[in-house]
């Protein structure tokens, strides 16, 4: 009998273990039943494997538990995410403090476990806390003074400390600077965490900026660093001296730390670089992402100390060349070819003569926003140029307008229409934010016949409209939009300002699709009360047979979104149904009797 306890699975990780028992089965375990335990007080699980093996299969089961390829595998899966660009979560009461519960579990079980779980438990930290926390300190105010024996607990340090390779550091380490200051006297120069792979610093205060370029002596792959908002630039890019000296310091400690190391480098908006800092780039000739703030603005010159960065895929960057600038000057098209993505802010004539001198010939995603106010002529002759200068690899375009013309003249197509070049686009998404335009009928039309693989079509961008600037917009109809989803049958995402169901056709009018859309968005419904619900929800139901979900974002209508799923629901639930009758009768040789179905009446009650 071989019974092992995993005390502290919770959840789904019951199934999980039973799942893991079952892959073990080609290294002669033989038959292996799960059993499950019972809960414990504090909701901990407990189950045990059981089999009466010989001593050949127990020694063959031994070997397969202790093999470190494996369970470096299994604890792996239980791991937490690496993705760390999100806030750690509030309390531990989460599926990612769950996990962790369940590897400190798996830790406890035997030898062979301990420290293949351990080093899973702690790759990825998204506080600081359990490493601080192993040091015993006394609180004197707004102080944490170290009172242990230090010299035992920083060995304890050092040995958690290099399992470390992923750390998020959020928030202000006020109070806890001694700690830190005893960790740099310790260290002596060396890394701290020296097996650290990737930092995210958010939301930093001056006194983050310590412990931030302490960590910097590691030999980090991914950065992303990014300082809180200061009093009083709740609404401004910060701009204060003294916080700009701060990004200096950081920024030259990151150039000189490990330069040669970096490969992804993102700072965000609350990192006010100085555009004459670029040149140091240079430095990091590993890098192959770079995501710049919006704050520092590129001109020909400091491209130009980016050219030398020749294993860059993908760059975020905003760009003020100038009317007296041409493609030439920026000198970047010798090591910009093999970009695969580019992010971009600038006008579009800079946008325009930007691409033309990068040459991004294996460009696939491009995202162009646009900042400053511009007219409908002048958007679509910049607009066409720039098309002329990107290749046919593009398959995913964002295009961004902060300041819009006015949409009282003038539709989709006339913002998009110099893209419809581009025919191997597969997503596409337009934020004009909260200003949309007119769509017609021949306007999802044309964007069919432009971009028939498209897999994600986005009209209404990151802004939640107001109802009253849509009311008065001209809207697609329900056969445009049935003509449309069957002209991109490969459509998953769909995000739609409104559509025109001011009368909707018959029921037998409306095609039967078999349509891929899953998700799809409405800003506006016009239609109110039950009946227009249930005439949507038809609608809806023959044209997206797959559809998972229907969202509607405007005041008032998300009610009636609901309304119309709950139709969808029960217009599913009646065909299932019916298919598990009819499958019965089948089975049992009966013909199912024909039974009446009584009308729903003009206005189905709701409950």
């Amino acid at each position: 009998m071989l019974v092992v306890y995993i005390v502290g699975a919770r959840g789904s990780h019951a199934e999980y273990f039973y799942t893991l028992c079952q892959t073990l089965r080609p290294w002669n375990l033989g038959e292996i039943n799960m059993q499950h335990g019972k809960q414990t007080d504090n909701g901990h699980a407990s189950f045990a494997s059981s089999n009466s093996p010989s001593d050949t299969d127990l020694s063959s089961r031994s070997r397969v538990l202790t093999r470190p390829e494996l369970l470096g595998q299994i604890f792996g899966i239980l791991a937490p995410s690496e993705d760390l660009s999100s806030d750690p979560p509030p309390t531990p009461n989460t599926s990612r403090g769950d996990d962790r519960a369940t590897l400190a579990s798996c830790a406890r079980v035997c030898r062979a476990f301990h420290d293949l779980a351990i080093d899973a438990l702690w790759a990825t930290l998204d506080r600081t806390e359990p490493l601080l926390s192993l040091f015993t300190v006394d609180k004197l105010g707004n102080r944490h003074l170290p009172v242990g024996d230090v010299d035992a607990e920083w060995n304890v340090f050092k040995r958690y400390a290099s399992r470390v390779r992923n750390l998020r550091l959020t928030g202000s380490n006020v109070g806890r600077s001694c700690i830190w200051i005893m960790l740099s006297s310790k260290s002596c120069g060396a890394p701290l965490l020296p097996n650290l792979r990737k930092l995210v610093a958010v939301k930093m205060a001056a006194s983050d900026v310590a412990p931030v370029i302490l960590l910097l002596a590691s030999p980090i792959r991914e950065l992303c660093l990014s300082f809180g908002t200061l009093k009083g630039q709740e609404d401004e890019p910060p701009s204060d001296d003294v916080l700009s000296r701060l990004v200096t310091v950081v920024f030259n400690e990151v150039v000189k730390g490990s330069p040669k190391e970096l490969t992804h480098l993102s700072l965000l908006a609350r990192f006010p670089l100085p555009a004459g800092c670029i040149p140091a780039l240079a430095q990091c000739s590993s890098l192959q992402s770079l995501q710049l703030p919006e704050y520092t603005l590129l001109d020909g010159k400091h491209l130009r100390g980016l050219a030398t960065l020749q294993s860059l895929r993908s760059i975020s960057l905003a760009v003020g060349l100038g009317e007296c600038t041409a493609a030439a000057d920026t000198n970047v098209g010798t090591v910009w070819g093999q970009l695969n993505e580019l992010c971009l802010t600038a006008s579009p004539s800079d946008a325009a003569t930007f691409v033309a001198a990068a040459r991004p010939q294996a460009l696939t995603t491009f995202h162009l926003t646009v900042p400053d106010p511009v007219t409908l002529n002048s958007l679509q002759e910049c607009l066409g140029e720039l098309v002329s200068h990107l290749p046919q690899s593009i398959r995913d375009l964002q295009l961004g307008i902060r300041n819009p013309p006015p949409t009282s003249e003038w539709t989709l197509s006339d913002v998009v229409h110099p893209f419809f070049g581009l025919r191997g686009l597969e997503e596409f998404a337009c934020d004009l934010g909260a200003c949309l335009p007119h769509l017609t009928d021949e306007d999802l039309a044309q964007v069919a016949r432009a971009w028939p693989g498209l897999s994600r079509l986005d009209l209404l961008g990151s802004v939640k409209p107001r109802q009253e600037s849509l009311a008065g917009l001209r809207r697609p109809t329900v056969h445009a939009l049935a003509a449309f989803l069957r002209g991109c049958p490969g459509l998953r995402d769909l995000a739609l300002p409104g559509l025109d169901t001011a009368s909707f056709p018959p029921v037998h009018a409306v095609p039967v699709l078999d349509s891929a859309l899953e998700r799809f968005t409405l800003a506006y419904l016009p239609a109110t009360g039950a009946a227009g619900r249930f005439d949507f929800a038809v609608v809806v139901d023959r044209v997206c047979p797959r559809l998972e979900k229907l969202t509607l974002l405007c005041a008032g209508h998300v009610e009636g979104g609901r309304g119309v799923v709950r139709f969808l629901q029960a217009m599913r639930a009646g065909r299932e149904h019916g298919r598990i009758r009819l499958a019965q009768a089948a089975t049992e040789g009966v013909v199912a009797p024909e039974r009446s179905v009584p009308p729903l009446g003009d206005e189905p009650a709701e409950r």
